[in-house]
């Protein structure tokens, strides 16, 4: 099991600001994508969640869709906020 966390970071070519990353992995695991702006319900789903499934967190939608296209294999179900800022879930 692994676990890649970046906090704090910009990403100024995007415009992307990067709250939390956070990839959980283990191979015998599903993974799950939680993405919410609220660092509070993603913290609450990734409790729930971790011991079943692989997790990866995006905290907006610009976020998770690059995370998504580096991941897309490995994903079974994205749990997505609507509401967010930089791109929101309807984008």
């Amino acid at each position: 099991m692994y676990l890649v966390s970046k906090k704090g970071n910009v990403n100024k070519a995007n415009d992307i600001s990067v709250a939390e990353t956070t990839v959980f992995n283990n191979s015998l695991l599903k993974t799950i994508m939680v993405v919410d702006d609220n660092s509070v319900n993603r913290k609450i789903l990734i409790k729930i969640l971790g011991l079943q499934y692989n997790i990866i967190e995006a905290s907006n939608g610009r976020e998770a869709l690059s995370l998504f296209e580096a991941n897309a294999e490995q994903i079974s179900l994205i749990l997505l906020d609507i509401v967010m800022p930089v791109m929101d879930g309807y984008d």
